[in-house]
């Protein structure tokens, strides 16, 4: 009749962000590790509007700087 196999044991994956992947990696990033963002993609107030509201999630901190031609993330702690 219906041939669907049930699973068990099977962790569910953490969700952030409604179920929708991030679009930048906030969590994944250790002290010290930043990434880079085109001029053409974000400006720097929307960077450090991004960067306040991974803290107020993560619970960790971030700077933006402009760097060229764009704009650098880092988290600091």
């Amino acid at each position: 009749m219906n041939d669907i196999k049930i699973d068990a044991d099977i962790p569910i994956e953490a969700s952030y962000n409604n179920g929708r992947p991030e679009k930048y990696p906030w969590r994944k990033m250790e002290v010290g590790d930043s990434f880079f963002v085109s001029s053409e993609t974000m400006n720097l107030k929307r960077a450090s509007t991004y960067a306040w509201d991974a803290s107020r999630r993560t619970g960790r901190k971030f700077a933006c700087r402009r760097q060229d031609d764009g704009i650098r993330i880092w988290r600091i702690s």
